[in-house]
């Protein structure tokens, strides 16, 4: 685990360093839809950080907590890529987009530590903001969460994401 974290820090780090691409803070509530025993059912506040790698792809370090039923239950930490369906980030204002993540969560609520370690796979329908208005707005985001460790697969539901662009793109 140690070793995932310093390589997603190596490399999201040297993507900023060298990089004008857009930087974008991200927060809003998860959901998890799950008979694993491993994952609790409930709402989880998330938030996170991300980079523009190029126009149409998005690389991302996230933290999702638990909120309800039993607050800082469970925390996962994550970092996937997201790809723009529709067109490119700067200049459409309506878009699609598809997330590959991996999260290692860890379950604090039981007396001996869990670790989940998951995939999953999720499709943000509508999609409204661009680099130029500094927000954008992720809606009715579905997706599959595949837990290696428990070998069960949950559903997660997203009403609402924001994203905050913390350096706006220049108008041509």
């Amino acid at each position: 685990m140690k070793r995932f974290i310093f390589i997603c820090l190596l490399v999201f780090g040297s993507v900023f360093m060298v990089s004008a691409s857009d930087v974008l803070l991200s927060f809003g509530p998860w959901t998890f839809i799950t008979d694993d025993e491993s994952i609790a059912d409930g709402l989880y506040p998330y938030g996170g950080l991300s980079i523009g790698l190029s126009e149409r792809l998005e690389a991302e370090l996230f933290v999702v907590a638990e909120a309800t039923p039993e607050p800082f239950g469970s925390v996962f930490f994550g970092g996937g890529l997201r790809g723009l369906i529709v067109g490119d980030r700067a200049e459409t204002y309506l878009n699609m987009f598809v997330d590959l993540d991996f999260l290692y969560g860890l379950d604090f609520s039981t007396e001996s530590l869990v670790h989940n370690r998951c995939l999953s796979l999720r499709i943000s329908p509508l999609v409204v903001g661009t680099p130029y208005t500094g927000t954008r707005d992720r809606m009715f985001t579905v997706g599959a969460l595949w837990n290696f460790d428990s070998g069960e697969l949950s559903l997660i539901w997203n009403v609402l994401i924001f994203d905050i662009f913390l350096n706006k793109t220049p108008i041509n």
